[in-house]
């Protein structure tokens, strides 16, 4: 970093030699982003103030308005920072509006899908969450046609944020993990902390503890370069509150000074508030009412400060003169479509002959390529054919294993025993000192065994196995592996699966087995989330576990088991996706078009 900065200090010096604005202005603006980074945002604020000037001058003699557009774009993300969302929102209005002014702007595609996140991120802060997803979707749509996957994944995290406060947590969860996803993809450790951190609040909205301390616990297992608001603070209000909640007030009371610590360090509003409210909480609880009421108090002046109703009001005009300068540049383009149109007319008579003659050159063509692709198709779905047969008949072969080690393992020693104690009462009828009892251990154990090929046998059998249904077969099994005591396997599951064809179920009832089995055998996990989700017909099954994981090269783990489980899932249409680390696993199955 200290080299970066050398190369800028230069970059001024010549900029200023040469009376160069944009160079000048371009230099301060590096300045007060790597002092706002680095939590010095006094020392920011002097520096953004330095470069406006020079990015104004700049715009009047360039035909774009990037340099005063990254200005506002990171003016907006320091007001943000330090708590102040009404500066924030109106910063990012005001730097998409000049993006939209000139048309060499259009090619700054990825400070576009920034802003439109921004905005997003910061109306939310202002509670109106329609109106996020609105600016969201936009972002989201440039960004999908853009090819942007990793500001793809910051923005889901904002849409889970935005529906989660129109009180719709399953929907915001499900944005949650598609941000999940993508970011453990990119390796975007930065998303993947909000994302965790989002999930977490949804389950303590929804009072579900345990799952906010497993997504918490993921959180703070991340390790990164990232803004000290995110990594420190957040995550210890998260868990003050948690503590206080469980009446654990001293954990509750250490988290949020450490919380307040950090928030004055760093001259964060936001922080500061929310820690002084979790500490006025906590004393009051425990009757040190002083400090609770200190607390309270200074809450209170932060909280009222941050209120002003005029800045709302010029936030609605800016977002007004944008949608009007959206709609003009609309009818611009279309007058200048229609003259184009009209140019095309007059070529076009001249054109048609040689475009007639070059169309059935083309479509000769065309039917030499078909005919070509439709052989290789042919052979290529030969080939995934075989691969996926292979894969079934691996499967049964493996559950004919598990079997076959439940009885020797089982029902076998029971029989064992059964043998032993008849065998010994045998002996004792030599000498006449038989007894009741000595028949009623060996009965007992005979009785055991019959219950255990009796549960061995419906497991069998698809009609036994799903004749409660497949969520509740799923759950059975889920809790039978908690009553064992090994793990703790938490079920969850939303919306109603329909009716399915029963061996497709009874499949992926087997792959959800071997995958839980798999993550007790090699991961050595001590909790393990197992969740079902049905929406629009499409399934989705996600199996994650906080065990140690694997790397890549680990072939003991990653070889041919999950090899075979991901063609089994190839057979039955669907995919199959893993992440994994030192901190844990992530699978995720996903069917399309279940009717």
């Amino acid at each position: 970093m200290a080299a970066a900065l050398h190369l800028v200090d230069s970059a001024l010096i010549l900029s200023k030699e040469a009376h160069f604005s944009y160079g000048i202005g371009n230099a301060y603006i590096t300045y007060a982003v790597y002092a706002m980074t680095s939590g010095d945002f006094a020392k920011s604020d002097s520096f953004f103030n330095l470069a406006y000037p020079y990015c104004v001058q700049a715009s009047k003699f360039s035909q774009t308005n990037n340099l005063i557009v990254l200005w506002y774009k990171n003016k907006g993300t320091h007001s943000a920072y330090i708590g102040d969302y009404d500066q924030a929102v109106s910063c990012s209005f005001k730097a998409l509006n000049l993006l939209s002014q000139k048309a060499a702007d259009s090619t700054f595609v990825s400070l576009k899908i920034k802003l439109y996140n921004d905005i997003g991120s910061m109306l939310q802060y202002v509670d109106r969450p329609d109106k996020a997803i609105y600016y969201l979707q936009a972002g989201a749509d440039l960004a999908k046609v853009k090819n942007q996957n990793n500001q793809l994944a910051s923005l889901y995290v904002n849409f889970g944020n935005a529906y989660r406060q129109k009180e719709d947590e399953e929907i915001g969860r499900g944005y949650f993990q598609r941000a999940i996803r993508i970011a453990l993809h990119e390796n975007d450790y930065f998303v993947l902390l909000t994302a965790y951190l989002s999930m977490a609040n949804s389950f303590i909205a929804q009072n579900k503890t345990p799952e906010a301390i497993f997504w918490l616990k993921k959180a703070k297992d991340i390790r990164g370069n990232f803004n000290p608001y995110m990594s420190k603070a957040i995550p210890g209000i998260t868990l003050g509150n948690i503590y206080l909640e469980r009446n654990e007030y001293k954990k509750a009371i250490e988290n949020g000074k450490e919380a307040l610590e950090r928030g004055e360090s760093l001259g964060t509003v936001q922080i500061i508030s929310l820690s002084h409210k979790l500490l006025a909480k906590a004393y009051s609880a425990i009757g040190q009412w002083e400090q609770a009421f200190y607390h309270q108090y200074s809450f209170n002046l932060i909280n009222d400060s941050l209120q002003d109703v005029q800045k709302m009001q010029d936030i609605n005009q800016l977002e007004i003169k944008f949608q009007t300068a959206i709609k003009d540049k609309k009818l611009a383009e279309q007058r200048v479509s229609l003259i184009r149109q009209k140019d095309a007319l007059r070529e076009k008579n001249l054109w048609i002959w040689g475009i007639a003659l070059t169309g059935f050159l083309l479509l000769t063509l065309l039917m030499f390529i078909r005919q070509n692709y439709r052989n290789r198709q042919k052979f290529l779905i030969g080939q995934m054919e075989v691969s996926r047969m292979e894969a079934v008949m691996d499967g049964e072969e493996q559950e004919r294993k598990r079997i076959a080690r439940e009885l020797h393992d089982g029902i076998m020693s029971q029989l064992l025993a059964v043998k032993l104690g008849l065998s010994g009462a045998l002996k004792r009828a030599e000498y006449k000192t038989l007894e009741r009892d000595d028949f009623q251990q060996s009965l007992d154990h005979l009785s055991e065994a019959m219950q255990d090929l009796r549960t061995t046998a419906q497991n069998m059998t698809s009609e036994n196995l799903l004749s409660a249904g497949f969520r509740n077969a799923v759950e059975s099994f889920c809790e039978k592996m908690n009553n064992s005591g090994a793990v703790s396997v938490i079920f969850q599951a939303y919306g109603e699966i329909p009716v399915l064809n029963n061996v497709f179920l009874l499949s992926l009832y087997r792959i959800i087995q071997e995958l839980i089995q798999n993550a007790l055998k090699h991961a050595d996990a001590n909790t393990i989330l197992v969740q079902l989700n049905y929406r629009k017909a499409i399934l989705g099954i996600t199996v994650q576990d906080d065990g140690h994981g694997f790397l890549s090269e680990d072939t003991s783990v990653s070889g041919s088991g999950l090899q075979h489980i991901d063609e089994r899932v190839q057979s039955l249409k669907g995919t199959f996706e893993i992440s994994t680390d030192r901190t844990g696993t992530s699978i995720y199955l996903e069917f399309l078009n279940l009717k």
